[in-house]
């Protein structure tokens, strides 16, 4: 349903069911109206925290806040970008039977987190006739930022014990939503020193960055796992009956903003394919493209180029990506 829909995607709705299920594996959180909002002040969490719109996608508009002064760079930004997310959301919202805790939290709401992290991955899943199938982990490798993602990678690392725990959060939550008939993804962190599970966000999809993971690996993308759904059918997907052990989808980024002065041509780029069996490059920016113009992007950096990649093992994984980055052209010249 629409409901179910937005108890996921609304991040204040989202939370609320959560800590009534898995409170424990919850950060503390509170929403804020960026235009009434003033200081850090009117903020009842402690410094540090992260703040983020109400309906985000791929960390557009999140903001660390350190200190009051990232609060007030946060808000400005967010005072003039976030219509581009409320409206399209209010839309929707404007459909859906809202209870009273959530029907005065519209799209241009944010929401400010308490700070957790660890070792990061995204479940992957359905629900079907009211049953939860987690079908695949995959480890989410961040830039020493802590922010801006390096890599996708899959299958997990993550020790079995702590999978079949997402998998039991996943089970609960997905139940208390009433999510059913659908594809969806979990984002977890594991602090591995104190042993415990956090719960980041649900989304209402497959990840089309994982879809090149899972088929090599697997030997099917994840999405079909949705195709079987909206036919009414129980996804059966393969395991394991890809062609690589181990896949990835790397993130060649640039932390400041400029101006592309190159970019690899097709011809080079389909070298550097043929010579380094299952890499697709796909590149994100033209000659001539201003970092800071393009859609979609974190708040602390740009993305060049994705780069997906299946190998035999890790440690080859990425010396296949350093020959691969070596080989590419990309020129940026600050700004």
């Amino acid at each position: 349903s629409l409901e179910a829909l937005l108890k996921c995607e609304h991040k204040y709705w989202s939370r609320l069911i959560q800590k009534r299920v898995i409170a424990d594996h919850i950060p503390p959180f509170a929403a804020f109206d960026p235009f009434t909002t003033e200081t850090v002040a009117d903020i009842p969490l402690a410094l540090p925290f992260w703040v983020k719109p109400i309906k985000s996608s791929g960390s557009r508009l999140g903001f660390r806040v350190n200190r009051p002064e990232d609060f007030e760079a946060a808000i400005a930004t967010l005072r003039d970008q976030i219509g581009l997310i409320s409206e399209p959301f209010d839309h929707l919202l404007e459909r859906a039977d809202l209870p009273p805790e959530v029907r005065g939290i519209g799209g241009h709401y944010c929401l400010a987190e308490g700070i957790i992290g660890g070792r990061q991955c995204t479940q992957e899943g359905y629900v079907f006739n009211g049953a939860t199938t987690v079908y695949g982990t995959v480890d989410s490798i961040r830039y020493p930022n802590g922010i801006s993602f390096f890599r996708y990678q899959y299958p997990s690392k993550l020790p079995a014990r702590v999978r079949r725990r997402m998998t039991s959060l996943s089970k609960k939550v997905m139940k208390a939503v009433g999510y059913d008939g659908a594809a969806f993804n979990i984002e977890y962190f594991w602090d591995e020193q104190a042993d415990r599970i956090w719960l980041l966000e649900i989304n209402t999809r497959v990840s089309q960055s994982h879809s090149d993971l899972f088929e090599k690996v697997d030997g099917a993308t994840n999405q079909q796992a949705s195709v079987h759904l909206a036919l009414g059918e129980d996804p059966r997907l393969p395991v394991r009956e890809g062609e690589w052990p181990l896949a990835a989808k790397f993130f060649l980024r640039h932390f400041e903003d400029g101006i592309v002065t190159r970019v690899p041509t097709p011809e080079e780029i389909a070298r550097i394919e043929k010579k380094i069996p299952g890499t697709v490059i796909l590149p994100q920016v033209a000659q001539g493209t201003r970092l800071s113009e393009l859609p979609e992007q974190d708040s602390y950096s740009y993305a060049l180029a994705h780069i997906f990649m299946g190998a035999k093992n890790q440690s080859t994984l990425l010396r296949h990506y350093e020959r691969v980055v070596k080989a590419l052209p990309f020129v940026v010249d600050p700004v």
